[in-house]
């Protein structure tokens, strides 16, 4: 539950690409800290961008200095105080919300093994690296669609590849495709994402991630991240079959599933 360079990175060309709602009210399941792996440099640039009122930007910069002195002097809690930060500069958040077992004192105490009642409904929802240490994994799915309004981003981003003994579960991209062909949600990206070293590469299809995996392009503790967003009609939750077996596969991705067994 941290925010590395793949997540700054991804909502910043979000943030970009203007597929960030306006001033939205955020939900975050696992409290995200500052991983550190952004250098304070880049992060300061791109705050000239997303911050063009010159105060703001100065008790900004003024804030983060302070905290990452404080993180210096033993304070972990500081890195969460980062991460809130780069929120409220990239995504100028209506509201913020987090649920996490662990996390700051911020944090809702909620089992998401269960079903989770927040009351209300989020524009964003984002799964930073919690569904994986989840283990019933498909309540935790049913509960991002309860808390996303229709129209809502739902933002993944969890283990697909290596991450030995990480979590419960490393998620395969055919979960994404095929959760978002049960439930009418719109594909606004795919992403192949690795921390070191940095990449994130966008998926053209549902075929590319399999040729990657035939050609041994995965790379070592790969990151699969998926974006998004629900059906403006809200609909209850579907649970997905598997493409391969609902015959959702081109011919070329059967045959690829195949070798790749």
């Amino acid at each position: 539950m941290a925010i590395t360079a793949i997540e700054y990175k991804l909502l910043r060309d979000l943030r970009r690409a203007q597929l960030l709602p306006k001033n939205p009210h955020v939900v975050e399941f696992g409290e995200a800290n500052w991983y550190g792996d952004v250098p304070k440099a880049m992060l300061f640039k791109d705050l000239d961008e997303l911050l063009p009122d010159a105060a703001v930007r100065a008790a900004a910069r003024g804030e983060l200095e302070a905290l990452f002195a404080r993180h210096e002097g033993g304070d972990e809690d500081a890195l969460f105080a980062v991460a809130r930060i780069f929120y409220r500069a990239i995504l100028e958040p209506a509201s913020w919300t987090a649920v996490d077992m662990g996390g700051t004192e911020r944090a809702l105490k909620l089992d998401l093994n269960r079903p989770v009642d927040l009351g209300r409904t989020f524009d964003v929802v984002l799964n930073f690296g919690t569904a994986e240490h989840i283990f019933d994994i498909a309540q935790f799915f049913r509960t991002m669609h309860a808390v996303a309004r229709p129209g809502a981003l739902m933002i993944h981003a969890c283990p697909f590849w290596g991450w030995l003994d990480h979590g419960f579960w490393n998620i395969q991209p055919t979960v994404y495709v095929d959760l978002a062909q049960a439930n009418s949600y719109r594909v606004r990206g795919m992403f192949l994402a690795q921390i070191n070293p940095p990449r994130l590469v966008q998926m053209r299809g549902r075929e590319h991630i399999l040729e990657m995996g035939r050609d041994r392009q995965l790379g070592e503790n790969a990151v699969y991240v998926a974006v998004l967003q629900k059906s403006e009609t809200e609909a209850e939750f579907q649970v997905p079959m598997q493409g391969y077996y609902a015959g959702a596969l081109s011919d070329e991705a059967a045959q690829l599933w195949g070798k790749l067994r």
